[in-house]
C-alpha cells in the first residue's frame, strides 16, 4: 500500500500589533486641552521680562470673582519678599493667569513660579471653600 503524502500549504505569519506608528499609539492625552510641551526654556538675561501662563483646573471655576482676586493678591505678598524674583504684571482671566515676571537666573525663575503657584493654590482653595461652603482640596494649576 502506498503512503499518501500530505500536501504542504504556506503558513500565514501573524505580526504583533504593538509598536510602530499607528492611530492611537503613544501615551494617552491628559484631557481635551493638552499641557505645554516639556522643552528647555530659552535662556534669558537678568532684566528680560518673561511671560508666564498658569492654567487652573475646571473645578476651581472662574478666577474673575472677588474671592479669587483677593486670594491671588494675598498670594503675591510672600513673593514680594524675594530679591531674585519679581512679578511685574499680572492679569486674571476666567481659566488662567498671565504674569510678566523678572528673575536673576533660571533657577530663581523656576523657584519663584513654584512659590507663587503654591501660595496661590493654598489661598484659592481656602477662598473657594469659604465661598461654596464645602472644603476644596487638591490640584489648582494644570501644569
Amino acid at each position: 500500500m502506498a503512503k499518501v503524502r500530505k500536501r504542504h500549504t504556506q503558513v500565514a505569519m501573524e505580526f504583533k500589533t504593538w509598536g510602530g506608528k499607528r492611530k492611537g499609539a503613544g501615551r494617552p492625552r491628559k484631557g481635551s486641552r493638552p499641557s505645554e510641551p516639556h522643552a528647555r526654556r530659552a535662556r534669558f538675561s537678568r532684566m528680560t521680562p518673561v511671560h508666564v501662563t498658569m492654567r487652573v483646573v475646571a473645578a476651581v471655576g472662574a478666577l474673575r470673582r472677588r474671592h479669587a482676586y483677593h486670594a491671588i493678591r494675598r498670594a503675591m505678598y510672600p513673593i514680594l519678599a524675594r530679591s531674585d524674583f519679581r512679578i511685574v504684571h499680572i492679569s486674571l482671566e476666567n481659566d488662567h493667569i498671565h504674569a510678566i515676571v523678572e528673575a536673576d537666573h533660571e533657577m530663581a525663575l523656576a523657584r519663584g513660579i513654584q512659590a507663587f503657584e503654591s501660595s496661590a493654590a493654598q489661598r484659592l482653595n481656602l477662598a473657594i471653600s469659604k465661598a461654596r461652603g464645602v472644603r476644596r482640596r487638591g490640584t489648582v494649576f494644570v501644569d
